[in-house]
């Protein structure tokens, strides 16, 4: 291997160092000691006496800013190998599985690998392959503290979404700027952009670009291609390689962030059109083992020239992996390094685009920045973007300005532009959603739950309602609903104060396993003729727990979803939720029909339910779901002890937070009418419209299944409403609608206009919850969020059965009630004046752009 060409600079010599070690040394710590960490160790170790005025083969910057290459010195390193952990840095970068290229002989560094925490960053091929390490992990943050670490890299394997995010943390509570290698998106999501933010922690992400890659060279081509003009139609990437890297990757759910992160990084060329999913194929495809660190990819574009003939370029390029991206972390990190030392905390934009695939902003690639101090000061920092030139200590400052540059909302024109996950089209945002396994299983585990609410649900209403042995009254539906939701109005302050404190994966799986205990019982209950207060206690229990899950779901959901995406989010799962309760509701039927009404059956179906439900709860990692140590909890005493004081604290952090506050009196109202309208609905399909129970049954589906429609329809609408109205202006439009909609379908008491009118109220409430969930998932902080989520659901149920009782007040025997109808049509229209009003108070395109 031949030796860079250098000058020897020996030691004291500071002629042409322009300030090598004025700030003194750049203290780095790694975690996941690979092959990218082995040629970053190597590097530093090759390019320790590179002349910072020369040009050197393999360095972007040999002097950036204040800092030399030899100024980067290593102090930690952590991994879960036990064939490195308690190896000298040195010795373990050539050990285990590394099969890199060796350009230097690393000396001793006195640095001992440390047993990392391990998460999720083995997967299955990793597991296959190595040893875990059996030794404890150590403190991460005190370990960090310690050695007193100005910069931690993220190099864990692809996949490692929790494990990342833990580093993440250990990073800013240690006060230690964080490079995030890796394609996991921390710097680029509000959330723990915030968190870096507010922390005064910088931080340089997402997945490190290669100098010379496949991705970089794919983006400059397709580039190159819309700005001579050719209309780039399909283009591809394939790679293969013989690391670890590509070995892990093999398991293709590890792979989804790493697909979209170099997908993003050639899209993002694209300015003015979308290219199609199907015309985009870019990513890691197979493992070959003799490859060992070499990296192959096959890259082909076609494209349309003038007169729309075909123009077509394919490529291939060879690399060594690790070395290839080793000169670009090492400027990373002396640009997380430069933000430490002048305070400036957050993602840093600048060094982002141009280091990484998938930041915050992206920036192109080839445009040249000014090299004139004149010209360069004559624009605003937070016009530049940072390109390839060679720093000085004054020009170092350009890369640190950008964090205040991030506009939500607006993509910027011009070179530098700002493209924020809120304007790709509903559609491709639900696809990337789905590619989210940890999303997909949280969907999984609300789909199976939520199935078995509908089966369950469903028992009760045709044992309580429509038993022929049963004359329902509106009172007596009233007292069945108070008795099953009031209770839960003194349970639900306790089910916040424990969501905020016990791991929400295990509020799934252990109250599934309960709820299917419980109805197990409900079914013996009713084959046995008990008295019904007896019946109605173990149905209670069942939705006491049920009110655990529900409120966890959606306090869970932020943490497998990014802020930009939760919109979308919000339409998907509890719409998908509720439409698998619907779904439930069908099959309970089904079964009941199939079971001679036998509502023991149901019952039974709706335990199974919830038994493969906590079954699935177990693909999730137990700490991924939250709540994070220490956040917003009171000590166990006081939490059991003192409830009052966890619900009152969540009281006055919602008075805080006026958006959520006002979010949710719209929406209580909303679901006041709702009930009132469910029972009037009730009691016509059990009176007016049926001679017989199974006739008024068979209609109840009917009406339900109208209304699931609408919630549906709902899910389709509101993100895209919501992006342009906002979310106050979205909740106008529906309570508006309904209030127009809602006498002139019901007053005539036919079945057909309400069975629409069951469709509009189904789209509006569940439209007007999509945008509710949002605003009080954005609001809230993490700590507070089970307590939010309890306090919604508690006024969710007294807003209901105070309908139910009001309605037992009003309706007649057979249901038809003017004064109802015309009742909530006239709150329908108290909300959507509100719902206005608010609308303009907070600022349609800032409400908009959240």
């Amino acid at each position: 291997m031949k030796t860079p060409q250098v000058r020897k600079v020996p030691a004291g010599n500071t002629e042409n160092t322009q300030g090598a070690i004025g700030m003194g040394s750049v203290r780095v710590a790694i975690v996941g000691v690979g092959n990218c960490a082995a040629s970053l160790v190597q590097g530093v170790e090759y390019y320790k006496d590179a002349d910072p005025a020369g040009k050197v083969p393999g360095l972007m910057h040999v002097q950036f800013g204040d800092y030399h290459v030899s100024d980067v010195e290593f102090v930690a390193a952590f991994d879960v190998d036990a064939k490195k952990v308690g190896l000298d840095l040195a010795d373990a970068i050539g050990a285990s599985e590394n099969n890199t290229i060796k350009i230097a002989d690393v000396p001793n560094t006195g640095v001992t690998v440390q047993r990392g925490h391990t998460h999720d960053g083995l997967g299955k091929y990793y597991r296959e392959t190595i040893e875990e390490s059996a030794e404890a992990p150590v403190d991460i943050v005190q370990v960090l503290k310690d050695r007193q670490v100005d910069v931690l890299v993220c190099y864990l394997p692809v996949g490692s979404e929790v494990a990342a995010k833990f580093y993440a943390q250990c990073a800013i509570d240690a006060k230690v700027a964080f490079v995030n290698a890796l394609p996991v998106f921390i710097a680029g999501t509000k959330e723990w952009a915030d968190k870096f933010t507010e922390a005064g922690v910088p931080i340089v992400g997402d997945d490190i670009k290669s100098q010379v890659g496949a991705t970089i060279t794919h983006r400059v081509m397709a580039k190159l291609f819309e700005d001579r003009g050719v209309i780039l139609d399909r283009t591809m990437q394939l790679n293969v390689g013989g690391n670890m890297d590509f070995k892990n990757m093999l398991e293709r759910e590890r792979l989804e962030s790493k697909k979209i992160s170099k997908t993003q990084a050639v899209t993002s060329q694209i300015r003015d059109r979308e290219m199609g999913a199907d015309n985009v194929h870019i990513g890691p495809s197979d493992y070959v083992a003799w490859l060992d660190d070499r990296k192959w990819a096959y890259v082909r574009l076609e494209g349309r020239a003038f007169g729309d003939v075909p123009l077509n370029l394919e490529y291939k390029l060879e690399v060594w992996d690790s070395p290839n991206s080793a000169g670009v972390i090492i400027d990373a990190v002396r640009a997380a390094k430069i933000a430490k030392d002048r305070g400036i905390g957050g993602p840093i934009l600048s060094a982002s685009s141009y280091f990484m695939k998938s930041p915050p902003c992206s920036t192109s690639t080839t445009r040249p920045r000014p090299t004139s101090r004149s010209s360069s000061r004559a624009r605003s920092s937070a016009e530049q973007p940072f390109t390839a030139h060679r720093l000085t200590g004054q020009d170092a400052s350009a890369l640190l300005p950008f964090h205040t540059s991030r506009v939500p909302g607006r993509i910027a024109r011009g070179p530098s532009t700002c493209v924020t996950l809120d304007h790709m089209p509903v559609v491709r945002d639900l696809r990337v959603l789905l590619r989210l396994r940890y999303f997909r299983r949280l969907l999984a585990v609300r789909l199976l739950s939520q199935s078995a609410d509908g089966v369950y649900q469903v028992a009760l209403a045709t044992y309580v309602v429509f038993s022929p042995e049963n004359q329902a009254t509106p009172g007596a539906i009233a007292s069945a609903m108070a008795v099953l939701l009031l209770p839960y109005s003194l349970v639900g302050p306790f089910a916040g104060v424990l969501l905020d404190r016990w791991p929400r994966r295990q509020v799934f799986l252990y109250g599934n396993l309960l709820r299917a205990a419980l109805a197990c019982c409900t079914a013996l209950l009713i084959l046995t003729s008990v008295p019904t207060w007896l019946f109605y206690v173990s149905a209670l229990c069942v939705t006491a727990v049920n009110r655990f899950v529900l409120a966890g779901l959606s306090a869970a959901l932020p943490r497998v979803v990014d802020a930009e995406r939760l919109v979308v989010a919000n339409s998907l799962s509890p719409t998908a939720g509720t439409l698998a309760a619907t779904a439930g509701g069908g099959l309970a039927f089904a079964v009941r029909l199939l079971a001679d009404a036998s509502d023991a059956a149901v019952v039974l179906l709706g335990a199974t339910l919830y038994l493969v439900s906590a079954v699935v709860s177990l693909s999730l990692p137990r700490v991924l779901l939250g709540p994070d140590a220490g956040a917003g909890h009171l000590r166990l005493r006081e939490a059991l002890a003192g409830t009052a004081r966890g619900l009152a604290a969540g009281v006055r952090h919602l008075a805080e937070r006026k958006d959520a506050a006002r979010a949710l009196a719209a929406v209580t109202v909303m679901r006041f009418c709702y009930g009132a309208l469910t029972v009037m609905m009730l009691m016509l399909c059990r009176y007016a419209w049926s001679d017989t129970e199974s006739e008024g049954l068979g209609l109840l589906g009917l009406a339900l299944g109208a209304s699931a429609a609408g919630f549906f329809a709902a899910a389709v609408m509101t993100p895209w409403t919501v992006g342009r109205l906002g979310r106050f202006g979205w909740m106008a439009v529906c309570a508006g609608t309904a209030a127009a909609l809602e006498p002139a379908l019901a007053l005539s008491f036919t079945l057909g206009p309400m069975l629409v009118a069951a469709f509009v109220l189904g789209l509006v409430t569940q439209g007007s919850k999509i945008a509710t969930d949002t605003v009080v998932q954005t609001s809230v902080d993490d700590g507070f969020r089970g307590r939010i989520f309890s306090l919604y659901d508690v006024l969710f149920n007294v807003a209901f059965v105070l309908a139910a009782a009001i309605s037992a007040l009003l309706l007649p025997a057979d249901g038809r009630s003017v004064v109802v109808v015309a009742g909530g049509a006239v709150l329908y229209a108290v909300v959507c004046a509100a719902a206005l009003r608010w609308g303009r108070v907070t600022g349609g395109a800032t409400d908009k752009a959240r």
